[in-house]
């Protein structure tokens, strides 16, 4: 429970009509809505305004992570629930091997995983949760999280794609992943939002763009976090800032980013930025605007290939 309001999205359907007077109360992890009377500001009262029914919904709660992240361990998993990591660094249970994509079959549409400061979570090759506003899914929050990925293997997905929602990303850490084809942790475009603070990203490595993190037209927000010896092949050893141009659909998506009290040390990329890349389009007409803010922040060891810089690039 909390005392923050969320507005309900359009998508949502079933939803309990509008009403007052009606009875209100929790009992053994459930929440009960009975009866109540329709909006009466037309003035006067009829057998049809009053609702005769029972409405039973299960209170948020915190649910442990499905053993040996099995998809049917997600059935009663709601988008209110607090996902839980098991106890002990080496716990076998705490794993994510398959694609979670959110807001489809029996997954929710709001992901949000605690591991309480000592949670370890081991992440698998085909392990990734892709949350897309076009599926009605609305975001991810993990906290306290350190993740580890199988050693020497290749991912060709990243942890989190997010498509149009808000990643948040709190004293969360991750170490030796790799990635092919896409940024190794992050990706986040048409919209996306990524919030970092507090985390520690080590010994990452991508053969694309952004080794750690890849924003394609969306806004990030990075505060106290620490990226060390991160690495890609084509730019941006630990970020890669684009524009995302969806032809589709005649849409430019501006990108964003915030950098704030952060360390870069021995990044690297075989092309521009070792540790942060800028790219758009050169010509005026295009729109593309990208606006990028770093402050009180280091940059250590970071090298490039290319002739745009250790640091940055464009």
């Amino acid at each position: 429970m909390s005392m923050r309001w969320i507005e309900l999205s359009e998508q949502i359907t079933n939803r309990p009509a509008t009403r007052l007077y009606h009875s209100f109360c929790a009992s053994d992890g459930f929440l009960f809505s009975f009866g109540g009377l329709k909006d009466t500001s037309t003035g006067g009262l009829n057998e049809a305004d009053f609702l005769p029914e029972l409405r039973i919904l299960k209170a948020p709660a915190r649910v442990k992570w499905p053993p040996r992240g099995d998809a049917a361990g997600f059935i009663d998993v709601f988008d209110w629930d607090v996902l839980q990591l098991s106890n002990g660094n080496l716990s076998t249970d705490n794993v994510l091997n398959l694609p979670l994509t959110l807001c489809t079959g029996i997954f929710p549409c709001y992901l949000a995983l605690d591991g309480l400061h000592s949670g370890h979570l081991k992440r698998e090759r085909a392990g990734t949760v892709f949350c897309s506003a076009n599926l009605g899914c609305s975001g991810v929050s993990i906290r306290n999280v350190q993740t580890n990925c199988e050693q020497n293997v290749l991912s060709d997905v990243p942890v989190f794609e997010m498509s149009g929602a808000a990643l948040e990303l709190i004293g969360s850490r991750f170490s030796s992943c790799a990635g092919s084809s896409t940024s190794t942790i992050i990706q986040a475009y048409e919209g996306a939002s990524v919030n970092l603070a507090g985390c520690h990203f080590e010994n990452i490595s991508s053969r694309a763009s952004g080794g750690v993190v890849s924003i394609d037209g969306g806004q990030a927000s990075i505060a106290d976090t620490t990226f060390v010896n991160c690495s890609s092949t084509l730019g941006g050893g630990a970020l890669s800032i684009t524009v995302f141009r969806c032809f589709g659909k005649n849409i430019l998506y501006s990108s964003g980013a915030w950098i704030g009290s952060s360390r870069f040390a021995n990044c690297s990329s075989g092309g521009p930025g070792g540790a942060v890349q800028i790219s758009t389009d050169s010509s005026a007409s295009s729109g593309e605007r990208i606006e990028v803010n770093i402050s009180n922040s280091t940059f250590e060891g970071c090298v490039s290939a290319d002739s745009c810089g250790g640091g940055g690039g464009s």
